[in-house]
């Protein structure tokens, strides 16, 4: 009653204030004076704090001390065998409980601080009564613990949920944070706290979608992906359990996420984006370690995955046709082919470089049709992915630094990565839509790949088939690389001459200065007239017809 009347006040001293600045404005106008063009801001009375809300507030604290006092009383005779640590235990659970029901029942009458305090003191008894009895008297198995915590933070959750006790929320989350990770360092049990982190992290996300507490997910989140690290190095003969954990933390989030911005057509959040890092940067990689190791595991593993990239692939494709917001659609289709790939590479390890060329080959083609930007970077990314499971980048890394004898043989999965990457680069794009500039740019890093792995593959090839006629060495393999690149940057620089493919021009000034510098440091000092000569011809050539090859036709006016 005494805050209502405060608020009164204050609402009534607010009018007054407002009432007093429009007066003197009137007599500014009515004079003929000028008038201040910045109004006079209304400054809110403080209510007053009388000695009844002191009294109050001295009564709850008070009542809680009194309550946390019953509770180290029942403590003290349990440890004092008076009574079985089972009584004892059981006593006070049933003291604690009590004070959940009475919350509800304040917050339903509107007296948020007392729902508060009998919250905090459910929590301050709830928690250390759990950790105690399941570490020092050994009443609770470690997975009846967890059952118990994970039912208190629930209760607690929804009293905080339908009353609006942020505070007690956050109190909640510590609460729970740290039982699960003491309990799981204490007991070993990490399957069980694991999972108790993943609820309350879950938990959290939605508090933080329907009440806007933002805050409480990150600890959570962080705490989860922490655990799932720990836990993939210490399931000793719990596979199955841990792997089920680890694929609900992926299914979990991520399915968190869909539902947010696909049901409700909201944006994607910092949160969404630092969490679903987390995900494939910390989860994926220890899932993927984890079954590598049992084989029993892996297609149940990669069949997971699998369902969930397809799946978000397709929603994906229904953010298309609905107009969703791009960065949504970017955030979607980078999952999932994130976790496309991550199964593939579990599945079928000897075939991921082929089915990642034909995936990239594909998003090129259906960028002429979608959303060019984001299927042009779905491509780029494959064939990177594919040139790096295939071998071919590596092959072709050795075969333009490396001495012949340190050559690696490539197979077939490299040279159709190498097919594909050219044959995307092929296709002509289509520059509309948003984000033109991501389409240039995902072509470049494709058109550096295409260019760096062919290279690689004419001179494996030239090299091995001139590498048994007499005379043969380093200078001749000098000269060879030289004037390979030479004509890859004269075919790149005659390729921009069109406007499909003018992010290969850009590509050819570049050239020319790695090119210069590879004739100093390598062919200079291992060549011998006649390679030199080669080579110095080659890059004279190039130096004068590479800028002419750039230059377009005049268009007709």
């Amino acid at each position: 009653m005494q805050e209502r009347v405060a608020e009164l006040e204050s609402s009534v001293a607010s009018l007054q204030a407002e009432l007093t600045g429009l007066r003197m404005r009137v007599a500014a106008l009515e004079a003929g004076s000028a008038i201040s063009a910045r109004p006079n801001l209304a400054v809110t009375a403080i209510p007053d704090v009388d000695a009844a809300q002191v009294e109050g507030w001295l009564a709850l604290a008070g009542r809680t001390l009194v309550i946390l006092g019953g509770a180290y009383l029942l403590r003290a005779i349990t440890a004092a065998h008076i009574v079985p640590y089972g009584w004892g235990v059981a006593a006070g659970l049933l003291y604690g409980a009590p004070w959940l029901l009475l919350a509800s029942r304040a917050g339903s009458r509107g007296r948020l601080l007392d729902a508060f305090c009998y919250g905090l003191s459910t929590a301050l008894i709830g928690y250390p009564l759990v950790w105690e009895a399941t570490v020092r008297f050994g009443v609770f198995t470690p997975l009846q613990s967890a059952v118990l915590v994970g039912a208190l933070t629930a209760a607690a959750y929804a009293l905080s949920f339908v009353w609006r006790l942020h505070s007690l929320a956050a109190i909640v989350t510590c609460g729970a944070l740290a039982s699960a990770l003491g309990l799981a360092i204490e007991t070993g049990a990490w399957v069980a706290f694991t999972t108790l982190a993943l609820a309350a992290g879950l938990a959290t996300l939605w508090l933080g979608y329907l009440r806007d507490w933002v805050l409480l997910r990150w600890p959570a989140a962080l705490l989860v992906d922490l655990l799932v690290v720990v836990l993939t190095g210490r399931a000793t003969g719990q596979f199955w359990a841990a792997l089920a954990v680890q694929v609900l933390v992926v299914a979990g989030y991520l399915g968190s996420f869909a539902a947010r911005t696909l049901r409700k057509g909201r944006r994607v959040i910092p949160f969404e984006v630092a969490q679903s890092i987390g995900i494939l940067a910390v989860v994926l990689p220890c899932l993927f370690g984890f079954v590598a190791a049992r084989p029993a595991g892996v297609l149940t593993a990669a069949a997971v995955l699998l369902a969930c990239g397809v799946a978000i692939y397709a929603v994906s494709f229904t953010m298309v046709a609905r107009r969703a917001p791009i960065e949504n659609l970017f955030f979607y289709s980078l999952l999932a082919m994130a976790l496309t790939a991550v199964g593939v590479a579990i599945a079928l390890p000897a075939m991921a470089g082929i089915v990642f060329a034909l995936a990239g080959v594909a998003a090129a083609a259906g960028a002429r049709r979608l959303v060019a930007v984001v299927l042009w970077t779905q491509a780029a990314l494959f064939l990177t992915a594919a040139a790096i499971a295939s071998g071919a980048l590596a092959a072709a890394t050795a075969a333009l630094v490396a001495p012949a004898s340190t050559w690696l043989a490539p197979g077939a999965a490299a040279w159709t990565a190498v097919a594909c990457a050219g044959g995307a680069l092929l296709i002509p794009p289509q520059r509309v839509g948003p984000l033109r500039y991501g389409i240039a740019a995902a072509r470049l890093g494709l058109a550096v790949l295409v260019s760096w792995s062919v290279s690689g593959a004419l001179v494996y090839v030239l090299g091995s088939a001139f590498g048994a006629m007499p005379g043969w060495g380093p200078a001749w393999l000098a000269a060879l690389r030289t004037m390979i690149a030479v004509a890859v940057t004269l075919a790149l620089a005659y390729a921009s001459r069109r406007d499909a493919w003018r992010e290969a021009g850009w590509l050819t000034y570049p050239m020319l200065v790695i090119v210069g510098a590879k004739l100093l440091t390598s062919d200079v000092p291992s060549g011998h007239p006649l390679t030199l000569f080669l080579a110095l011809a080659a890059y004279g050539i190039a130096l004068i017809a590479a800028p002419r090859a750039r230059r377009s036709r005049p268009r007709p006016a």
